[in-house]
């Protein structure tokens, strides 16, 4: 995959190089089959894990560009981990929130409360902490 083959032509590729549209990334999609959506799902995986093998143990340190930003190759695998777990139960076939595996569960959360403090009023937040004041309004991750 492109962004998988950065470190090795010691370059910084970014996941979307052209942009991201989410709504026509969605249209482009919504017309095909399941077949063919789980045919494309089967060989975008294979694709993943070669680039995977062929990434040299001392690159994984390496960084790519995602939506979000910089991130080692490493952390772009727990992101892509974490998207297959969430938007499986977004599919709404069945999979959900208690079916996610205890080790994603503790990292995911842990990294989101680490970030919790910068999406509210801090008085407000501890008020909603120690049972004073109703959650707070969250701002978008």
């Amino acid at each position: 995959m492109r962004l998988f083959g950065g470190p090795p032509a010691d370059e910084i590729r970014q996941l979307h190089p052209d942009g991201y549209d989410p709504d026509l990334a969605a249209e482009a999609g919504a017309g095909r089959s399941a077949v063919e959506l789980l045919a494309d799902l089967e060989r975008s995986f294979e694709l993943l894990e070669v680039a995977w093998q062929a990434l040299d143990d001392a690159l994984w340190d390496r960084q790519g560009i995602m939506m979000a930003g910089p991130r080692t190759m490493s952390e772009i695998i727990t992101h892509h981990l974490r998207n297959v777990q969430v938007h499986h139960v977004d599919l709404d076939i069945g999979y959900r929130p208690s079916d996610w595996p205890s080790n994603f569960v503790e990292a995911e959360l842990a990294k989101r409360l680490r970030s919790l403090p910068a999406r509210a009023d801090h008085a407000d937040l501890l008020a909603w902490l120690l049972g004073r004041a109703p959650a707070p309004e969250l701002r978008p991750w």
